[in-house]
């Protein structure tokens, strides 16, 4: 493999960012190497650098199974070759835990992973039963965890609300912030979308959705792709968009949500709906 390893990673850098870099082997084996010790079972390689796309500005994305949670150490960042190193500490056992899961599961199973080190075959097997995972079981979980999270999220549509009032910009965009990542994992979780990558993830979502309903273009516009007016401001603009999607997103999970969960969703909107005039929204 053509190495990106090479300590020319400064300003002077001509690469183009959207050019193909890749990982010698000889850079991969004194990683092993150096993270390598006896509370280690495996190490593994996933990211852009799998997937082929990876930039003169991605991380190395390395796993580290560790025997157990006693042994395992903080997830750690570090520099080698110019490079960014991200060393996510894990165990198997917390892995086969998180495939019951419907919102840990969504983000584990699309992401392709390189074996670098396995000294039990435990780390294979693993890989094995991610290859082989299937969502149907864990469906019904995922409409009781979406069910819950949007009641929770009803919060976060009086914060804004409380906000928006104060005029308060920075606590406005916070509570914005906050929505837009709930509902955004709401839909997710609820449709079993698969992330393949943090980067598809927004594009994986409102795909699933429709990119031509309403919700996906609330979701543009409070994440801030979309052009806005002229003339206002952004941060009330994108606050109202957010609350917006919480009412599509009502609609969507309607036929899956708890009646006690809904209740608490509509009435948020109700608020929503009766304070628009005195805000001015």
């Amino acid at each position: 493999m053509a190495s990106p390893t090479s300590d020319n990673h400064d300003g002077t850098d001509q690469q183009t960012v959207d050019s193909v870099v890749m990982l010698s082997d000889e850079f991969l084996h004194t990683l092993i190497a150096e993270l390598n010790n006896d509370a280690i079972v495996g190490i593994t390689l996933g990211g852009s650098y799998v997937r082929g796309n990876a930039t003169p500005y991605s991380d190395v994305d390395l796993g580290c199974f560790y025997k157990d949670e006693a042994s395992r150490l903080p997830h750690r960042l570090l520099y080698r070759k110019g490079l960014l190193v991200s060393i996510n500490t894990k165990t198997v056992t917390s892995i086969r835990a998180d495939l019951a899961r419907p919102e840990r599961a969504i983000f584990l199973v699309a992401t392709p992973r390189l074996i670098l080190l396995d000294k039990d075959g435990s780390v294979a097997e693993l890989l094995q039963k991610i290859a082989t995972f299937g969502w149907e079981p864990l469906q019904q979980k995922a409409h009781e965890y979406a069910s819950f999270q949007m009641m929770l999220a009803a919060e976060l549509v009086h914060k804004i609300l409380s906000e928006i009032l104060r005029r308060d910009d920075l606590a406005i965009a916070c509570a914005t912030a906050k929505l837009l990542s709930s509902l955004t994992e709401i839909v997710a979780v609820q449709g079993g979308v698969l992330v393949k990558s943090d980067g598809a993830y927004y594009q994986q979502v409102e795909a699933a959705v429709g990119t031509e309903t309403a919700w996906t273009r609330y979701h543009r516009l409070v994440a801030g792709v979309d052009m806005l007016p002229a003339n206002v401001s952004p941060v009330k603009v994108r606050a109202v968009a957010a609350l917006h999607l919480y009412q599509e997103t009502i609609t969507l999970l309607r036929p899956t949500m708890r009646p006690e969960h809904m209740a608490v969703a509509e009435q948020a909107m109700s608020v929503f709906h009766t304070a628009g005039p005195r805000l001015r929204l």
